[in-house]
């Protein structure tokens, strides 16, 4: 038997039957149904943008800022960019603590603050200089 025959007796020969057809579709709706499911059901990360300054307004690059939760997740942390700028892009939602520290300055929230899942919040962040004697 030719090489060619023998393609055409296996493709003839090979032919998937309805009903495994039928069942690699159930399995293929169940397994995207599932992954909808998970997807659906994992909160959306809120996302925090914002700006550290010092004296005068000018932007302090290099300047640390703390995200920690209040539950025992472990922190975020990010640095200011030249412009004294900051993004968290994937913070889960939850309570968490703000510090920022440059240098010797630092400073903390008093209370946490509230960041909802799927939304974007701003932070302003003055940070005074540190007097001699404090």
């Amino acid at each position: 038997m030719s090489l060619r025959l023998q393609l055409a007796h296996l493709r003839r020969s090979w032919s998937p039957r309805r009903s495994d057809l039928a069942s690699a579709v159930v399995v293929l709706a169940f397994v995207f149904t599932a992954t909808l499911a998970t997807v659906a059901e994992s909160p959306r990360p809120a996302r925090i943008d914002g700006l550290v300054t010092g004296e005068h307004r000018a932007p302090l690059q290099g300047a640390t800022i703390t995200l920690t939760p209040v539950d025992s997740r472990p922190p975020l942390a990010e640095s200011t960019n030249v412009s004294g700028r900051f993004t968290f892009s994937q913070v889960p939602p939850g309570r968490y603590r703000v510090d920022v520290s440059y240098r010797t300055r630092h400073a903390s929230s008093n209370d946490p603050l509230m960041f909802e899942a799927g939304e974007e919040y701003t932070l302003d962040l003055p940070l005074a200089p540190t007097v001699v004697g404090e």
